[in-house]
């Protein structure tokens, strides 16, 4: 489905079952596809946009729609982003945060051109997120330090999580409008990584990267409407991909 040559599609990242809020979309990312340009626009959408529709922040549009009914959560999303960006919204992807690990070691790791150098004390490790630290009143024990420098990185699935999801880093990369280009700049190196790795007439490469993802996704985009878009996409040449962080009309809360 089109609407003047344009599909939107949202893709959705969940933090999974092991974290608070296991279905709170911390990554919130409108892919907006043109095919007459062959041209895609990533809408980078802050989690923390307040919704008036909801009395709450945006992201937890997805669980208030799954409280309803199974696949509620895609449909109410799809809805409260679509009102964001002011267009409608065809399609959408789920993904789980440890799923999308298994996707950029598939593709044997993505290089990515970091904008400047950072570093956050206090990323969660995963399954300490309880730990009494034997007292320690700043629970230091449950937390790592992540480190990039400015530049191209090499990164395998863990590394570009920890990039992705990073919010405590001091200065500018600890806000929210960071970490959502950090999100863009890791989804643009694994599309790139994906086309390269897959080759455009690779029959049985492009097999095997549809069985990987496909069984780590939940969606409500079709195989054929995702054939169209990658057909025009390969046979269109010439495509390209800009990004932009949008805030519309609404309003930021604390996280």
């Amino acid at each position: 489905r089109t609407i003047d040559n344009y599909t939107n599609v949202l893709i959705l990242g969940v933090p999974g079952s092991t974290f608070d809020g296991p279905d709170l979309t911390d990554t919130i990312i409108v892919l907006n596809y043109n095919f007459d340009k062959n041209r895609a626009v990533l809408f980078g959408i802050p989690r923390d946009i307040w919704s008036n529709t909801l009395k709450d922040k945006v992201n937890s549009a997805y669980i208030y729609g799954e409280a309803i009914k199974k696949g509620g959560g895609l449909t109410l999303a799809k809805a409260e982003i679509g009102s964001i960006i002011g267009m409608p919204i065809q399609y959408s992807i789920v993904v789980d945060f440890d799923d999308y690990i298994k996707i950029v070691n598939y593709l044997e790791g993505i290089t990515v051109e970091v904008e400047q150098t950072f570093a956050d004390n206090r990323y969660p490790i995963k399954g300490k997120e309880d730990n009494d630290c034997l007292g320690d009143e700043e629970f230091k024990c449950r937390y790592e330090t992540v480190k990039f420098k400015k530049g191209l990185n090499k990164m395998d699935g863990e590394l570009a999580l920890k990039f992705i999801r990073s919010r405590n880093a001091i200065g500018s990369e600890g806000n929210d409008f960071a970490r959502i280009k950090r999100e863009q700049l890791v989804f643009n190196s694994i599309q790139s990584k994906a086309f390269d790795h897959i080759g455009f007439f690779n029959l049985n490469k492009m097999k095997d990267f549809y069985n990987i993802t496909n069984s780590l996704l939940e969606r409500d985009i079709t195989n054929q409407q995702s054939a169209s878009i990658l057909k025009n996409i390969i046979f269109a040449r010439n495509f390209k991909t800009l990004k932009k962080t949008t805030l519309a009309k609404f309003e930021l809360v604390d996280a």
